[in-house]
């Protein structure tokens, strides 16, 4: 009776994922397979594979075979064409028609087949792109590592700082996949990993537990190079539809280390305080110059390894102000707070988050003097509006500055105000229900001895009860 199977990251291998997977719906019923994928995940378990290399049983076939198995898995999530179920049975030789798919509707169609259905899905030739990507990549991979977000900029046709610098604007892969999207980018990228036109170099930078990944030459570019029988094909979907694009919660791309991160709006609204928002962006400004610093004193050239995005935007919201605090961010480890002046980093956000604090009282008391004037207000107008039952005019606001509010006499000013009521009621119906008495013919007076008298005695009570339902009515 299992109705969800949920994966929160990459599987490492398309036997394991069939097997897991298929613990839902066993029983007949509707079930829902989810999988999370980033490609870090791929990353992270290249790394594993790596650190298995220094084990004294290490059997070079099995770790290829692992290897093949991770790039596999991950082809299978990157592909945004062809039926989920389809790729499943054929890597187990078994063939699936699609249309069986797609004629489930919502209850059991895939993500792929409800993006196909009602868009025109097209084979594109990218042989002689592909051929120019390999040869520019051999061409960069001698003389520095590049990554795969700075392939992309590259293939984009990008004119960013980092790229006029190094002249990479005169190669000949520059602006040679301008047609296609960023993500269609670095999808075409990694298709060539995956069929081995290319090849990811996964490295453990030093002085942090951190990893880059760098695009080499892989050992089937030579196909391309020599054989021009040898094809690349790309699925290309030409229109994506709403509800494809609702789904993807995050952009993913890669940070300039060949780290995987998620794009953080540069415009975010930090806070609903303007005060505490200039406030963060002045830390912020303070945080990378300190990071700037300590990377010219370390030698480190691009320490946005080390401080990423989204780390930086962690640290801004959260001012740890110890150092259980900051080793909590994630991606801040013990060895980047020893080698690279963690206290100073500590001082700087401690000192902010003081500032902060004393923004959010300040702001605190300012909320609760307004709500003080509002209720002075409401105070005055009411004691204005009935006085002696009569007087209907309204204070003016400049006057509420200067008055004592006091909560008792505005709470007296509300009860007498009941009392005038209840008077007026005597009033009328005394002289109504006991003609004979000359004084109540012509006014009631409460301090009378006659009248005091009365309505101190049962018979108030009475009167009280008798007139109970109008009194109610007409007050």
């Amino acid at each position: 009776d299992v109705r969800y199977v949920v994966h929160l990251g990459l599987p490492k291998s398309l036997e394991g994922y069939y097997q897991e997977s298929g613990r839902a719906g066993r029983d007949g019923a509707v079930s829902l397979c989810l999988l999370f994928y980033n490609n870090q995940d791929r990353h992270k378990w290249l790394r594993l594979m790596q650190n298995l290399q220094k084990e004294p049983n290490y059997n070079p076939v099995a770790h290829k075979t692992h290897i093949d198995n991770i790039y596999r898995m991950a082809q299978y999530c990157d592909n945004r064409t062809d039926c989920r179920r389809a790729q499943i049975l054929e890597y187990f030789g078994e063939k699936f028609d699609r249309r069986k798919c797609i004629e489930s509707k919502m209850k059991t169609i895939c993500d792929n087949c409800l993006l196909f259905e009602g868009n025109k899905c097209s084979l594109v030739d990218i042989t002689s792109d592909a051929t120019i990507i390999c040869r520019g990549v051999q061409q960069l991979s001698v003389k520095s590592d590049i990554t795969l977000l700075h392939l992309s900029e590259i293939l984009k046709g990008s004119m960013n700082a980092k790229i006029t610098e190094k002249g990479h604007q005169n190669l000949e892969m520059h602006a040679k996949l301008s047609k296609y999207k960023k993500n269609d980018i670095e999808r075409i990228v990694r298709k060539l990993v995956f069929l081995g036109f290319l090849k990811e170099d996964v490295k453990i930078l030093k002085h942090s537990d951190t990893m880059a990944s760098y695009i080499k030459v892989g050992p089937k570019a030579t196909q391309l190079f020599n054989n021009s029988s040898t094809k690349v094909e790309f699925e290309l979907i030409d229109d994506e539809t709403k509800a494809s694009k609702k789904c993807s919660v995050v952009d993913d791309s890669e940070s300039e280390d060949g780290q995987n991160t998620t794009k953080t709006r540069q415009n975010t609204k930090l806070s609903d305080s303007s005060a505490i928002n200039r406030i963060l962006i002045r830390c912020q400004s303070d945080i990378k110059r300190l990071i700037k610093t300590v990377g010219n004193e370390k030698g480190v050239k691009n320490m946005s390894s080390l401080f990423t995005p989204k780390m930086l935007s962690e640290m801004l919201t959260r001012l740890p102000e110890s150092k259980e605090d900051l080793l909590g961010i994630t991606g801040y480890t013990l060895s980047v707070f020893s080698n690279y002046k963690g206290e100073e980093f500590l001082t700087i956000f401690q000192h902010y988050a003081k500032i902060k604090r004393e923004i959010q009282q300040e702001e605190i008391k300012k909320m609760e003097q307004k709500q003080i004037e509002k209720a002075k207000a409401r105070a005055i107008q009411s004691q204005a509006c009935y006085r002696n039952n009569k007087t209907y005019g309204l204070i003016d606001e400049n006057q509420v500055r200067d008055i004592d509010f006091d909560s008792s006499k505005w709470l007296n000013s509300k009860s007498s105000n009941l009392e005038n009521k209840e008077t007026n009621y005597k009033r009328k119906n005394y002289s109504k229900n006991y003609p004979n008495n000359k004084k109540a013919k012509t006014s009631y007076d409460a301090n009378d001895e006659n009248t005091s008298n009365y309505f101190n005695s049962n018979q108030k009570k009475k009167f009280y009860f008798k007139n109970k339902a109008k009194f109610k009515k007409k007050y």
